[in-house]
């Protein structure tokens, strides 16, 4: 008798966290909270890049730079404090403070020095270093349009207050290509305060081979040297 009620409890107790791990795994569940981890998910159309944090798995890169940059030049913070953020209380912040950027490429001006622009840009790799080396992610199957995001920015002016800073978002492929997957906002266009949501189109972007989800280019059109910015940025996300 005493057997049969030891077996009974076991029985009722596996039953129980049975339910409990299907409860887990629950798609509804999911529906709430889609892809928390940055992958596709078929049900919601959505793929978080950052919500409270980097959602993706991969690191970041600076630019032109490929190594981290000295001395505060540029910046980025994951988890910057802002009761007023969209989503939860932390937002990304980036920013470049006007300061030459070392730049090692066949590109950069005789100097190796850039000072028109500076900017980050989310990767694949868990390292920059390993970014050619990583492979690209397949994305097509998610069917994604558009990027989503809410911004504000800080944008300097030069030391003598003529020219002009401008943020460029884009998305994986780069200006130059003659993809159009970026928008370019200058100081009246984006509020230094309140969160504004905006759209980046991918309808010529090929996502079969995605090496970056998203970058942020801080850009100073101007002759003298500008004072750079600063960017924050939250409920990044690709959507259909």
């Amino acid at each position: 008798m005493k057997i049969r009620m030891i077996i009974s409890r076991i029985l009722l107790i596996m039953t129980a966290l049975l339910v409990l791990t299907s409860c887990e795994k629950n798609p509804i569940s999911k529906l709430q909270d889609p892809t928390p981890d940055g992958a596709i998910n078929s049900w919601s159309g959505v793929l978080k890049i950052y919500d409270e944090d980097l959602r993706t798995g991969g690191n970041v890169e600076f630019i032109p730079s490929d190594f981290d940059p000295p001395d505060n030049t540029m910046a980025i913070d994951f988890k910057d404090s802002d009761e007023n953020a969209p989503q939860g209380v932390n937002c990304m912040k980036y920013s470049w403070n006007g300061k030459d950027v070392i730049w090692t490429s066949p590109l950069a001006p005789p100097s190796g020095l850039e000072h028109t622009f500076g900017g980050v840009t989310l990767i694949v790799a868990t390292h920059f270093t390993l970014y050619n080396s990583t492979p690209g992610r397949d994305l097509r199957a998610g069917g994604y349009t558009h990027i989503s995001f809410k911004a504000k920015a800080v944008l300097g002016r030069g030391s003598d207050a003529v020219g002009d800073t401008t943020v460029k978002f884009e998305g994986p492929t780069q200006e130059a290509s003659g993809v159009h997957d970026f928008i370019r906002l200058n100081r009246s266009q984006i509020s230094e305060v309140a969160w504004q949501e905006y759209s980046i189109p991918l309808a010529t972007t090929d996502l079969g081979n995605v090496k970056d989800y998203f970058k942020i280019v801080i850009e100073w059109h101007g002759a003298d040297v500008g004072e750079g910015g600063t960017v924050f940025v939250d409920d990044l996300r690709y959507e259909r």
